[in-house]
């Protein structure tokens, strides 16, 4: 399970932090050490979910972003476990649903077909200031991850996916033949993934004080 393997660096924070109030600031470090204890149950979900590692791991990373982007809705009636993994149950089956799979409901959400207190409910409460908000700190972590990439992996996942090109128009425009786009791209998106782990995914291993 690649996505959920620690990394070298330790999260280092001030000593007494308050973990959420710092997460809700934007502090992607108490953010991390936060979802720690979620983030392996949310990915087993998923895998569940989707029978599918690759499918698990984009649903852990949308789980993650929304979660960090959202937190400061969250009210702390439930743990903060139990909400990021309510949003990763609805992004699984929210992705099974956009490729028109015949997928039931969660088993919670009763006879009426319903989700119950989902924790993605609130985005049809938001106001327009907070959607802007939250767009523009996603936005922020999206172009933090891709401006780790190499230049020519940015400029096809920018043909690509931002202005809409066809692989013959990508091709075409970066005189790369049909072929290297396609491995381009996926090796962008392979790498792109990593970073937004990076930037999202909790660490293992952590200290709440300065060695």
């Amino acid at each position: 399970m690649g996505i959920l393997q620690p990394v070298p660096n330790t999260v280092r924070l001030e000593p007494g932090v308050d973990l959420l109030e710092a997460a809700k600031a934007g502090d992607a470090e108490a953010f991390q050490v936060l979802t720690e204890r979620a983030a392996p149950i949310i990915f087993r979900r998923a895998l569940k979910i989707t029978s599918n590692h690759h499918d698990a791991e984009d649903v852990l990373q949308e789980t993650l972003l929304k979660g960090f982007t959202h937190i400061s809705q969250f009210r702390g009636e439930a743990e903060l476990s139990t909400w990021l993994v309510r949003i990763g149950l609805n992004e699984a089956i929210m992705l099974l649903r956009k490729r028109k799979r015949d997928v039931p409901l969660d088993p919670d959400a009763g006879a009426t077909g319903k989700i119950e207190e989902s924790p993605v409910a609130f985005q049809n409460q938001k106001s327009e200031a907070d959607t802007r908000i939250v767009r523009t700190e996603a936005r922020g972590l999206l172009n933090k991850a891709l401006r780790r990439l190499p230049a020519r992996a940015r400029q096809v996942l920018h043909l690509r996916y931002l202005e809409g090109c066809s692989i013959e128009e990508t091709a075409t425009r970066l005189n790369l033949s049909r072929g290297s786009v396609k491995a381009y791209a996926c090796r962008a998106r392979a790498r792109l993934r990593k970073e937004l782990r990076r930037l999202l995914t909790p660490r293992r291993r952590f200290s709440r004080s300065r060695a």
